[in-house]
């Protein structure tokens, strides 16, 4: 099941921890907002879950190959 990543910036509080733990995949944008890099497209699955479900903001979301929102919690 191929995952597809968005970050709702209007959800993002800037804690880093996206970008601390996969610098290759997450980035802040000249607003300190994150965004995403082509290295979230490598990333495993079950990686890209554990980040989006540790985001303090919630503004990582997750999409299945049907285009629905993959439930994290």
């Amino acid at each position: 099941m191929p995952i597809r990543a968005e970050v709702l910036k209007d959800r993002c509080i800037s804690s880093g921890r996206c970008v601390g733990d996969e610098p290759t995949a997450f980035r802040f944008d000249a607003d300190e907002l994150v965004e995403l890099l082509d290295g979230v497209t490598t990333m495993s699955e079950q990686r890209l879950l554990r980040i989006a479900r540790d985001c303090p903001g919630e503004a990582i979301v997750l999409y299945d190959d049907n285009n629905e929102v993959i439930e994290l919690h």
